[in-house]
């Protein structure tokens, strides 16, 4: 949480949007973003407490500091330290290498066979104790004569991910290592097998834990649904969404104070045509049955359709509506609930780009 003045905070934005286009370079040029697993996996070595790298906005919010050499993001800049190697720039390195040779406490996560090794002359007073392998590609195991895969599954993040708050997990595209100080003391098999269950971890998804106590609550409680305090709702609190793909609909939702409660449907009709709307709409009928509700949902023109019939009397019909199955089954629900005296609140968020990030 920012605690200094608010024209201090206006200069900082403004330095960072200057600096969010050289991140933007720097992804253009091949840098991907660790998952956080990763650099859950990397903090967890020797529990350190400070990430040295990336951006204000890129930086993960479980660190107690974050910065780049000699431009502090927030918290402390000294101590245990994890450096992401390849997103600083060579200034950055120069000055990060003069400081780690009388540090005995830190990780580094870099390219195991970049192209100018002088800049990584940390490998003379440092050990690797990890590496991580691509996964091979289609043409790669054609030209080799082998069968299967090897390697990363998802360890890194999407390219401009920070831009749509996005939490899809992409394969590594070059060998990553983990470097550490030749004097550390730590517990070495440990260290590698938590960075071996996040490298190989196949799950399409980055880790999405709302955390609300410590470090990471003010990450989410900055967030839209934060700001609008969706998370202290005294009910449930369920997220939906619908989508096509492939002429086919699904819709699912999750509840927030039951991370297991995933509810998920398939929406038919498909013969009769598909559109965005019908399975928004799905995901709302298959959730209103929790007591009280608190629901966020992205479509608009789902919350529009549904707000014709609060209040509107008996002339409001459904004759001619393409999707009458599931507006009556929403209708009867909403109606049921409120015969029971059940709140039900409907929030619209933008769940493809957190823009209060």
């Amino acid at each position: 949480m920012w605690q200094g003045q608010p024209l201090d905070l206006l200069r900082r934005i403004h330095e960072e949007v200057h600096l969010q286009k050289a991140q933007n370079t720097l992804e253009a040029s091949g840098y991907r973003s660790p998952t956080w697993r990763i650099l859950r996996a990397l903090q967890s070595i020797i529990k350190a407490k400070v990430l040295i790298g990336e951006s204000t906005v890129t930086a993960a919010p479980f660190f107690e500091g974050a910065g780049r050499p000699s431009t502090p993001y927030w918290g402390p800049q000294q101590g245990r330290r994890v450096f992401l190697w390849e997103s600083l720039s060579l200034e950055g390195q120069q000055e990060c290498l003069t400081e780690l040779q009388n540090d005995a406490e830190w990780v580094i996560w870099c390219k195991a066979n970049p192209k100018d090794k002088a800049t990584q002359t940390f490998r003379n007073y440092g050990k690797c104790i990890f590496e991580g392998k691509r996964a091979k590609l289609k043409q790669d195991l054609c030209n080799d004569n082998q069968e299967g895969s090897s390697g990363s599954k998802n360890v890194t993040r999407a390219r401009s991910w920070w831009k749509r708050g996005d939490a899809d997990a992409c394969a590594a595209q070059t060998n990553m290592q983990c470097w550490v100080s030749q004097d550390m003391i730590f517990d070495d098999e440990q260290a590698e097998t938590h960075l071996c269950e996040a490298w190989e971890d196949e799950s399409g998804k980055d880790e999405i834990n709302v955390v609300l106590q410590g470090l990471e609550q003010h990450f989410w409680r900055g967030t839209e649904a934060g700001w609008l305090g969706c998370y202290d709702f005294a009910g449930e609190t369920w997220a939906g969404d619908g989508s096509v793909h492939k002429c086919a609909m699904g819709a699912g939702s999750i509840c927030l104070q039951r991370p297991g409660c995933n509810l998920v449907v398939r929406v038919g009709r498909e013969e009769e045509g598909v559109s965005s709307l019908r399975p928004e709409l799905a995901a709302i009928a298959r959730t209103l049955q929790a007591t009280p509700l608190l629901y966020l949902c992205d479509s608009e023109a789902a919350l529009n359709k549904m707000s014709r019939w609060i209040g509107s009397g008996p002339r409001t019909t459904l004759a001619g509506d393409t999707n009458a199955d599931i507006m009556t089954s929403i209708i009867e629900c909403v109606r049921a609930r409120v015969l029971i005296g059940a709140r039900t609140f409907m929030v619209k968020v933008s769940a493809s780009r957190r823009t209060s990030q």
